[in-house]
């Protein structure tokens, strides 16, 4: 089921991230506190003209709803007919339809390819990734609500990476430490031993940079990174999986005219 965080009459988003690090979670007092990937959103509904005040998030707890679900076999013919991820997406938008959300936004990272240096191995994985979510939503079975895939291109990580001086602006950085900071150029090719602490796997460089700047290796932290970072640079730095996802996002503000309801 979603996990109310506010209740609004604006944008409403029902989002299926893969836990904290990337969609957010409620603290103790039940208050909601961002995850990169829905600020990444926020922030770019916003530069497409929607009021920030008019967005609101719930959380979707995929896996709950599938052990649900799965327990009642109420499953349904857009579940059935998904593939892949589309199964999980699938869910999201049945419960988006019921509660009348304006969007179902869902997250996955999509992982390494088979070269996971290579440019075009990396966007033969994510276009994977992404039709698979797409199966959610099959010909001649409508949806009264869109569905917006979030997929980095390997993780989040990634995108978090981008824009050094977005990691460098992050309140409590460490000035006198900021020439040891070292980003990738190009972060979505980037791929190394996840147990390496020296080497380029995604989390482990991101780890190294935040060390650098005295930056605690945490959600909120990564929040902090995706509120300062300029989105052209992540446009330009990551087009193989965010310049896709801001795009759709301004598309799908014009079908919708969200800018019009401020």
């Amino acid at each position: 089921m979603a996990a109310r965080l506010w209740r609004w009459t604006g944008v409403r988003i029902l989002f299926s991230g893969e836990g904290p690090t990337d969609q957010g979670r409620l603290d103790d007092r039940g208050n909601y506190i961002p995850g990169p990937a829905t600020v990444y959103l926020r922030r770019l509904l916003v530069r497409e003209g929607v009021d920030g005040g008019s967005i609101a998030f719930d959380l979707f707890d995929r896996k709950e709803e599938k052990r649900r679900r799965g327990r009642s076999l109420h499953l349904g013919a857009r579940v059935m007919q998904a593939k892949g991820h589309g199964m999980l997406a699938a869910l999201l938008l049945l419960q988006a339809e019921m509660d009348e959300y304006d969007l179902a936004v869902f997250y996955v990272d999509a992982d390494k390819p088979d070269k996971p240096h290579d440019s075009s191995s990396c966007t033969k994985r994510w276009t994977e990734v992404v039709e698979s979510v797409r199966t959610a939503q099959p010909d001649g079975l409508a949806s009264s609500v869109p569905l917006l895939p979030c997929v980095p291109m390997k993780m989040i990580e990634c995108w978090l990476l981008a824009d050094k001086a977005a990691i460098q602006a992050v309140p409590g950085a460490r000035g006198s430490d900021k020439e040891r900071l070292s980003t990738p150029a190009k972060p979505e090719l980037i791929w190394g031993d996840r147990h390496d602490p020296e080497g380029d796997y995604p989390k482990c460089i991101l780890s190294r940079a935040l060390d650098a700047v005295g930056l605690p290796n945490d959600a909120p932290t990564f929040s902090e990174i995706a509120e300062s970072a300029d989105l052209e640079v992540l446009v330009r730095a990551c087009p193989i999986s965010f310049a896709p996802f801001a795009s759709e996002v301004g598309n799908l503000v014009d079908r919708h005219h969200w800018d019009s309801w401020n």
